[in-house]
């Protein structure tokens, strides 16, 4: 499941604030992820990966990837389980996994566009 959305800030800042808040992985245990796109060879260094565990669904393998926009960034959050295939319908999974992708997404944008605020504060004064 992947969520997409428009960043007010750096592509760096976001990637920052998902390597803040999460136990990043180099991205060699995510072959499972259903990355929203096949990564080109010159976007190294754009996307980070984690693993998150939600009640029920178990452990969700993430894909934070970033790409630079004309006034922001466009970040695209993919999230994978392998085990809640086996205890929850397809509909249900695929409903659970959208709402938790989304609420994270906003999150880390939220945060990401606050830091950007406060350093434009600092910058102007």
């Amino acid at each position: 499941m992947t969520q997409h959305r428009f960043i007010r800030c750096s592509p760096t800042a976001v990637l920052n604030i998902a390597h803040l808040g999460h136990n990043v992985s180099d991205g060699r245990n995510f072959d499972t992820i259903h990355h929203w796109h096949r990564p080109a060879p010159s976007e190294r260094g754009s996307s980070v990966h984690w693993n998150d565990h939600i009640p029920v669904l178990g452990e969700i393998g993430c894909c934070l990837s970033v790409d630079q926009g004309a006034n922001g960034a466009f970040a695209h959050l993919s999230a994978t389980t392998q085990q809640a295939r086996r205890v929850l319908p397809r509909p249900l999974l695929r409903f659970a996994l959208s709402s938790w992708s989304h609420r994270k997404l906003l999150t880390i944008a939220k945060i990401a566009e606050a830091q950007a605020v406060d350093l434009d504060g600092v910058l102007d004064t």
